[in-house]
């Protein structure tokens, strides 16, 4: 199963960075056979925190609303994904958008419970 999280600018030192980074290293979810990217629509101030997954991530870095759009419908349509997790309003939109236009079959969720779900689990088990 392929899954995008969809993200905003970020700053590279807050707590969704925290939880993406969790999430993209679970052993539990890659045992799963879970295949996550991260695409950043917009820039990450500190790029520190993406160097143990960058193969995994797509970033336009800059800030043009059309460009990212153009961006993301590329990614989309390329990466076949079963599931885009948005933490954005405007990437629910962009998402639900090319999904319309594009005919593909994936579900749009914006609260990352999908995976975060895995991660959780994990650590109840496991204390």
């Amino acid at each position: 199963m392929k899954i995008a999280i969809i993200t905003p600018t970020l700053s590279g030192k807050g707590g969704e960075e925290t939880v993406i980074d969790k999430i993209i290293k679970s052993k539990k979810i890659r045992l799963a056979g879970i295949e996550i990217k991260l695409i950043i629509l917009g820039k990450t101030y500190d790029q520190k925190w993406l160097k143990d997954f960058k193969e995994s991530v797509y970033l336009t870095n800059n800030e043009n609303e059309i460009g990212n759009f153009l961006f993301l419908l590329r990614i989309l349509k390329k990466e076949n994904f079963q599931s885009v997790i948005c933490l954005s309003r405007k990437s629910i939109l962009y998402s639900y958008l090319i999904r319309k236009l594009t005919m593909c079959n994936y579900m749009v969720d914006y609260r990352m419970k999908l995976a975060t779900q895995l991660v959780v689990n994990k650590k109840r088990h496991s204390a």
